[in-house]
Parts: structure tokens; sequence; C-alpha cells
């Protein structure tokens, strides 16, 4: 389990990302995979439409199965609170973390960060 002082170290990392597109929650049907990221050689993310405004981050090898990594935080940094991977759909799935459409969120792989979503909820407006 990672500890205060673990996060505490994580959260001081300043990496440098680049922007890799965005995601869009509207229009998506149940299960339906809203983004695809390729991280390194053998391992993607996949974010899956869940309910509402939620998507459930999972990842997966090249060849499209399920993988668990090892020493992975996702942080919701929008509260720092860590998001817990579990078993979706309930006790048989692949590990999954809920990823929530207006929070900001810093994930992590061997310390490393590898990924920063970044909430950018909008309005329309109309006359």
């Amino acid at each position: 389990m990672t500890t205060l002082k673990a996060l505490a170290n994580l959260t001081q990392k300043v990496p440098v990302f680049r922007f890799k597109g965005s995601m869009s929650y509207k229009n998506k049907k149940l299960n339906e995979v809203i983004k695809k990221l390729h991280i390194s050689n053998n391992i993607n993310a996949r974010f899956i439409k869940d309910e509402d405004n939620t998507s459930r981050l999972f990842f997966v090898n090249n060849k499209e199965e399920n993988l668990k990594l090892n020493n992975l935080v996702v942080l919701n940094s929008t509260n720092n609170t860590f998001v817990e991977g579990k078993p979706y759909p309930t006790e048989t799935g692949p590990y999954s973390y809920k990823i929530c459409q207006d929070k900001d969120y810093k994930i992590f792989h061997n310390s490393i960060p590898i990924i920063r979503l970044h909430s950018q909820c909008q309005q329309a407006i109309s006359m």
C-alpha cells in the first residue's frame, strides 16, 4: 500500500507532458471505448465508458489482453486521494480504475508519471 510519504514524493514530481488529445463522454454508449493510448512497448491504456460521466481505465498489451500492472498508482489529484483498482465486472473481470469526468488525475507506473488527465468541463452558450 502506498503511504502518505510516498504520495508526497509523487506529487512533488513535475513531469513535462505533451498533449495527446482529449476525450469526450458525450454520445458514448456503455462499455464503448472512449480513448486508446499507447504507453510503452507492450502497455496500452483504454478508457471505456461507464455510467453517466465516468469511465474505467484498463491496461492491455498489444494483443488487447488485459494487464494488471504492478507498482501502479492512480491519484485523484483534485483531492489527493488514491483510486483503488478493482476487478470489473465484479470479481471476475480485469482490474480497472474508475475515472470521473470532473476530476484531475495523475497515473504513475514504477513511480514514473505516465498519464495526466486534466478536467476541462465546458459550457455551451446559446442566445
